[in-house]
């Protein structure tokens, strides 16, 4: 086994004028612009005053009914007997694999279907 697993770092290559480190770079004063003068203010044309009433077209859909009475016949509902099924989606990991699946019989059973001719 190798020792050493590091691969060796490159060269760095840069272009000639170029800043090595912080030390290379200095402070410099910031420039600043001052206005004290009076200037045309941006303002917006007046609007028209608000409206009394505004139109509302909302549709509302109650599709659960809000059971607050555990008593309730609807709190607990069972299904009928053979309706349903116990299984869970986590049920399905011990089942073939996609490539399972395509690699196996029923993969070769179905044949492509060819394209219908124009």
């Amino acid at each position: 086994m190798a020792d050493n697993v590091t691969p060796d770092a490159p060269e760095v290559v840069a272009q000639d004028a170029k800043t090595v480190g912080d030390d290379a770079l200095q402070a410099r004063e910031p420039s600043v612009d001052v206005v004290k003068e009076q200037v045309d203010a941006q303002v917006s044309q007046p609007r028209e005053g608000a409206a009394d009433k505004v139109n509302v077209h909302e549709v509302v859909v109650h599709t659960d009914t809000v059971i607050t009475d555990p008593s309730d016949p609807l709190a607990v509902q069972v299904p009928d007997a053979g309706r349903g099924a116990l299984d869970l989606p986590i049920h399905a990991l011990d089942g073939e694999t996609p490539e399972q699946v395509f690699s196996g019989a029923s993969a070769k059973k179905s044949k492509p279907k060819a394209a219908p001719a124009e």
